[in-house]
């Protein structure tokens, strides 16, 4: 029983479907033969079938790989998987079906899953109380999973629109945020940050000017330089996309909000709206002002004409140790065909 346990608190503690894949194969396998000191039974191939907004999400792992198939209609998985899904919802019980044995849920939040595994031996009767309490706390995990990824989603759905929104707002194209921010993925990976910092900042970098909320529209779209008190109301988007972010205890709002007073810094100090230099500048907002000035310098404004992007590469490399993190522009320099093709990839 104490392995048991331990079997069930290894899968809760997953926060990751392919890996939750992978320990339900190999914990199964020691569920299974608790009950039985003589036979080793295996489990070559598990999969998971949960119902969530009307579209089927499934897992299998089997010994060539694990596979996830995300946000599919019921006709983009295999025939066999269809009918166990179907014909478990319909009886809303588990059974044996060939040589899978399926174990189906119905959750509070109205969530359907199937757990299926398949046994090169028959499971016996006195074994199938304990695997069902088993796959009862996996299926809880595995739902609890596609939840937090579909609620993950809709979170980097919501920050690509507010920043494309913004765009739009600035007669200037979706695409603009969206390359920002995944230029700014790059150099972090560039630069050895962690998985979950690059992640993080792929959607924070997209809000840098949400603070142009505040500005008046004849001033963010004027087809001319703007005269030393307009271009003092433009500087306010900076503070004022901090005012809008800070303060959430969500980490990619939390960077977003550095991003947002930091992009317009300088690594000289003579940036603003704080005077800011070196290190005394957030790195994500080191890294999205190269991104920002890059694409902006390569797109049409109302007030300029797109660069050639070799210009735009010149102009980043002369700012370096005046205007940009020298160490970033190094990056930026050695790796520029890969800045290029994310432009070429998603252009105006």
């Amino acid at each position: 029983m104490r392995a048991y346990i331990k079997a069930i608190s290894t899968i809760t503690q997953i926060g990751d479907l392919v890996e939750f894949t992978s320990v339900v194969m190999e914990e199964l396998k020691l569920v299974l033969n608790m009950s039985s000191a003589n036979l080793y039974i295996d489990a070559p191939k598990v999969f998971g079938i949960c119902q969530l907004d009307e579209k089927l999400q499934m897992i299998e792992g089997e010994v060539s790989g694990i596979h996830l198939f995300t946000g599919s209609g019921i006709d983009s998985i295999p025939k066999k998987h269809q009918e166990y899904f179907l014909r478990a919802k319909q009886t809303k019980q588990n059974f044996i079906a060939e040589d899978h044995y399926v174990y189906f849920h119905h959750s509070q939040k109205g969530l359907d899953s199937i757990l299926a595994f398949q046994s090169l031996q028959p499971v016996k009767k006195e074994a199938q109380q304990l695997v069902d309490l088993f796959l009862g706390n996996v299926v809880l995990t595995f739902e609890s999973l596609l939840l937090a990824n579909s609620i993950e989603e809709t979170q980097q759905l919501a920050i690509s629109l507010m920043g494309g929104a913004m765009e739009s707002r600035s007669k200037e194209t979706g695409s603009h945020v969206i390359r920002v921010g995944l230029y700014a993925k790059l150099l972090a990976q560039l630069h050895n940050q962690n998985q979950a910092y690059c992640d993080k900042i792929s959607l924070a970098a997209q809000l840098h000017d949400v603070g142009k909320v505040g500005v008046p529209d004849l001033i963010l779209n004027k087809p001319a330089k703007l005269d030393a008190d307009e271009w003092e109301i433009m500087k306010q988007h900076t503070t004022k996309g901090w005012e809008i972010l800070k303060g959430t205890a969500n980490p990619v709002i939390d960077m977003a909000a550095n991003i947002a007073i930091d992009h317009h810094e300088r690594w000289d100090g003579a940036g603003y709206p704080h005077a800011k230099k070196q290190q005394e500048i957030s790195l994500e907002g080191r890294i999205t002002a190269i991104a920002d000035v890059f694409d902006a310098l390569c797109c049409r404004r109302c007030y300029k004409e797109p660069w050639s992007m070799d210009d735009a590469k010149a102009e980043i490399i002369k700012g370096a140790g005046n205007h940009f993190d020298p160490n970033l522009v190094a990056l930026f320099e050695a790796h520029f065909n890969d800045f290029k093709q994310i432009y070429l990839d998603r252009p105006e």
